[in-house]
């Protein structure tokens, strides 16, 4: 009798997102007793249907939510790559075969083959050429340059809105999905603080990640200077609310009547 159950939706969230998010639910002394999207405040809703599909379709959860013993094994410091590798060959054995010498379309008619729909072609091909980067697959150059931009010919598409500054507006994007031509990675903060994010360009080669890299440095030094001018705002705030009742005390001490 055929198996009429759905299929599991192969993965074609930001790779990056993924990864953060699940080894994030492991921070505080192992993963979650079920994972489902009570424990995924911080994202959108509709990245948090894509990361539970991800994690049924490699294996990691069951229908309920439950983690498998691979989700916890993949969840443990160090174990990552490897872990992911043998999930990236056990579920998406063709287009990894494609990864080495093929092209954007060879790739996409294999993602095709385990039921990747068209639409979202491109996202499934960034995720597995994500994740193959990650986990020291060699990949194809063809596989990792950009696509050019196109110019919008008549009638396609519509100019986004300009918001203060000429920025451009991206309230058209999908919900919980970055621009086309950008992945986003998740970052993880302290307890109390919003989830943050970084966006950066698709596609990008080892070489251009080193150049990305340098930034980093400057970003801290960045934090490093707000965290101080919070400080040195908070102690003076302090220090003139220390210094209001002596002056209310001298002025009522001025108008108090001599006897």
């Amino acid at each position: 009798m055929p198996d009429d159950s759905p299929k599991p939706t192969p993965p074609y969230l930001p790779y990056s997102t993924f990864k953060s998010k699940l080894l994030g639910l492991a921070e505080d002394g192992g993963l979650p007793t079920v994972i489902d999207k009570s424990a995924l405040p911080s994202l959108s809703g509709g990245d948090r249907s894509l990361f539970l599909a991800t994690c049924r379709y490699f294996g990691l959860i069951d229908e309920s939510g439950t983690p498998s013993d691979v989700a916890k094994e993949i969840a443990v410091e160090g174990n990552w790559a490897v872990v992911m590798r043998g999930l990236l060959q056990e579920h998406m054995a063709g287009p990894v075969a494609e990864l080495k010498n093929g092209t954007p379309d060879s790739l996409g008619n294999a993602l095709k083959a385990i039921g990747v729909s068209s639409s979202v072609i491109d996202k499934s091909s960034r995720f597995i050429i994500a994740a193959a980067n990650d986990c020291d697959f060699a990949v194809a150059k063809l596989l990792t340059r950009r696509k050019p931009r196109s110019a919008g010919g008549k009638g396609k598409g519509k100019a986004k809105a300009k918001g203060k500054g000429g920025a451009a507006d991206d309230s058209s994007d999908e919900e919980g999905q970055s621009p086309e031509g950008f992945d986003k990675y998740e970052v993880i903060t302290p307890k109390g603080f919003a989830t943050g994010e970084l966006r950066l360009p698709t596609g990008l080669a080892r070489d251009d990640i080193n150049v990305i890299w340098k930034n980093f440095g400057a970003i801290k030094a960045w934090l490093e200077h707000l965290a101080d001018m919070a400080e040195i705002e908070n102690d003076a705030a302090n220090g003139a609310a220390d210094t209001s009742p002596d002056e209310d005390d001298d002025e009522e001490d001025e108008s108090a009547p001599t006897e």
